[in-house]
């Protein structure tokens, strides 16, 4: 059986397209840890609406995540992280992980949103396996939101 993550991995779209045209709003005023903060909430929630447990913020892999999100932003390429269990797990004991990745010029709202209407998307966020979550936001300079959602368990 493949672990969960190899599919989570193969998974991929820009979210939040309607962010991407002109007049959508960003996030006023917000940080990067604002905007994480959001996402974690939006997640959460849409997790509590289908009788789901909350994920808890693993602030520490925030950190290697959000690298990511900047990597992704300083680069133009919208990809998964390359084995992740690897890149953020090692030496702590996991069983299963996914990631969801966004570029939105909306809101996490929206970023939620899209990944909600995504069903492989849909699936990381409800997956019973995952306990945690790590998220990295990056605001370009275009106000364009580059958001990596990790999930593991």
């Amino acid at each position: 059986m493949r672990k969960l993550g190899q599919l989570g991995a193969s998974i991929a779209i820009v979210a939040a397209i309607t962010g991407l045209l002109p007049g959508a709003p960003a996030f006023a005023g917000s940080t990067q840890g604002n905007e994480r903060h959001e996402m974690l909430l939006r997640t959460n929630v849409s997790r509590d609406s289908h009788g789901r447990s909350d994920v808890a913020m693993n602030r520490r892999i925030s950190k290697l995540v959000h690298r990511h999100s900047v990597w992704m932003a300083s680069t133009g390429k919208f990809e998964h992280t390359k084995n992740p269990g690897s890149a953020y797990l090692q030496g702590m004991p996991w069983r299963c992980w996914g990631e969801n990745i966004a570029v939105s010029g909306g809101t996490m709202r929206d970023v939620e949103k899209a990944f909600m209407a995504s069903s492989e998307h849909k699936a990381n966020i409800l997956n019973s396996c995952f306990r945690h979550v790590a998220i990295g936001v990056y605001r370009d300079a275009d106000g364009a939101a580059w958001v990596t959602v990790f999930f593991y368990g």
